[in-house]
């Protein structure tokens, strides 16, 4: 397992048959939080146990990712039958801010973002570099759908308990036109012009906003 920066922090021997792809990723942060506070220990003498799992919220949030994404398999358009997996949650319920030590996004959070990706050991054949993209195996993101998936010995994760977060995003509204206010958020618009038939949009773009979705956050972007 692969703690998004390329450096191993869990023990694959550790894992068994019957993780699921969620379990995973709470370990990964478990095993995070631990490394810090083995640091902090040795560094000072105290032990800190302060984390995102650990927060007395923790199930109000899981519950609320978990809705926003059943609620996202009730929604169809002409053109999916399902509602992609970006547009069903709203990063704006994420905490807004970081913790100084610890990651602060609970596991589901992490799925919700885009945050993690999975290479399931089945894609392995013999004298073939799984990892090497030419050979045609790559890596998929995964997201709330995916976490209650079973994981299996020899699967590749790799988690950005960390994701680089871009919270102007969440200053916007995305469907109100450039100059005016929504009624209902009070956000300032960005739409210029907007033609669903021809099949485009226009926006004047705030700064500090990528365009695509990043390796590790695929909320927080104009796309």
């Amino acid at each position: 397992t692969d703690d998004g920066g390329g450096g191993e922090i869990v023990d694959n021997a550790e894992v068994d048959g019957t993780m699921t792809c969620e379990e995973v990723v709470r370990w990964v942060l478990r095993a995070e939080r631990d490394r810090h506070s083995s640091d902090l220990q040795s560094s000072n003498g105290s032990l800190s146990r302060v984390g995102a799992e650990s927060d007395p919220d923790h199930d109000n949030r899981q519950l609320r990712i978990e809705t926003e994404w059943a609620e996202g398999q009730t929604i169809a358009t002409p053109l999916k039958k399902v509602l992609d997996a970006a547009y069903r949650h709203d990063p704006s319920d994420f905490p807004q801010e970081k913790h100084p030590i610890q990651p602060n996004l609970i596991a589901v959070e992490l799925l919700a973002l885009g945050s993690v990706w999975h290479l399931p050991h089945s894609t392995s054949k013999s004298n073939v570099d799984r990892f090497d993209p030419s050979n045609g195996m790559k890596p998929t993101r995964l997201n709330v759908g995916d976490r209650n998936k079973t994981a299996h010995i020899g699967d590749y994760f790799r988690v950005h308990f960390d994701p680089r977060r871009f919270l102007d995003t969440n200053l916007y509204d995305w469907g109100t036109a450039d100059g005016a206010f929504n009624d209902t958020s009070d956000k300032p618009g960005v739409v210029v012009a907007r033609d669903d038939e021809a099949g485009y949009i226009i926006i004047n773009k705030p700064p500090n906003i990528p365009v695509h979705a990043r390796v590790d956050n695929s909320l927080e972007n104009v796309a």
